[in-house]
């Protein structure tokens, strides 16, 4: 609704993932910069952690975007504990056959068989496995044999875990040594630092059409006070301040704005901000 009254072609703050709207930070430029390695020395597993809201799936879709051979790309991104969902799902982002009737065994040999046609052809196969802090670890170990399949010098698959800071308190347990062992690559993503919270305010708003600046630096440094730095959250303030700002016909945001924002999330009663509290 406020789009057309700020000058913007889209809405800059929406909370799905979209590396168009990618902001690299310090910290996302680095984890950037690991992923990026991984690939090119075809490191047969990728790990990247970091808080929710921390714009791990921004980043890997980013990446992903970049990679030759899309085709060859699949992402998870329902992840759960279930042995028997896990090699549906993997079949599924590669618009592979995954019959109702189909058990895992079988589901995992159309999957190897993908693989090694694909191998053949002189490509590379990239899963990438979202909110993998959900998998069991029967599932995380069923990941590791998947690496099995890379018999030749070079890969054939290489697996990237994305996952919440949990997954890695499961991947500490004893059972999961081997597949540990697996990961050449671990980067854990964290907040954005005040500047870098204004840069990246200003950085959507642009992408968005914004041709001067909308949000002032008191209203910036108060999102990433109350936003604890992490960019969700500085997004879902964000969007409702510019909804306060078009009601209130203000032709920019300012501190005031931002504290009315906060004071309607505490009289909901539902203080999302709670969420970026460090414990």
């Amino acid at each position: 609704m406020y789009e057309g009254f700020y000058g913007l072609g889209e809405k800059p703050f929406a909370l799905t993932p979209d590396p168009s709207f990618i902001y690299l930070s310090e910290r996302h430029a680095a984890a950037l910069t690991a992923l990026e390695y991984g690939f090119a020395t075809q490191a047969a597993i990728i790990l990247i952690t970091g808080e929710v809201g921390c714009g791990k799936t921004t980043l890997v879709r980013h990446l992903a975007n970049g990679l030759d051979g899309l085709d060859n790309v699949g992402f998870v991104s329902n992840a759960t504990s279930s042995l028997t969902s896990l090699p549906r799902w993997i079949c599924r982002a590669f618009g592979l056959p995954a019959p109702a009737g189909a058990d895992a065994s079988e589901l995992y040999e159309a999957f190897a068989d993908f693989v090694a046609d694909k191998a053949q052809a002189g490509g590379r196969v990239v899963l990438i496995v979202d909110e993998a802090q959900n998998l069991s670890r029967e599932a995380l170990e069923q990941l590791r044999t998947l690496s099995n399949l890379n018999l030749a010098k070079e890969p054939a698959l290489q697996t990237v875990l994305v996952g919440q800071v949990e997954l890695e308190a499961q991947l500490a347990h004893r059972e999961l040594r081997q597949l540990v062992q697996r990961i050449s690559i671990h980067y854990r993503l964290d907040r954005l630092r005040l500047g870098e919270t204004i840069g990246y305010i200003n950085h959507r708003l642009r992408v968005a059409g914004a041709r001067v600046p909308i949000f002032d630096d008191y209203a910036s440094a108060a999102v990433h006070h109350l936003a604890a730095g992490i960019p969700r959250l500085v997004n879902t303030l964000c969007d409702r301040a510019l909804v306060h700002g078009y009601a209130e016909d203000l032709p920019a945001i300012g501190l005031a704005t931002v504290l009315e924002v906060r004071d309607e999330i505490k009289r909901s009663g539902f203080n999302l901000l709670a969420a970026g509290q460090r414990k």
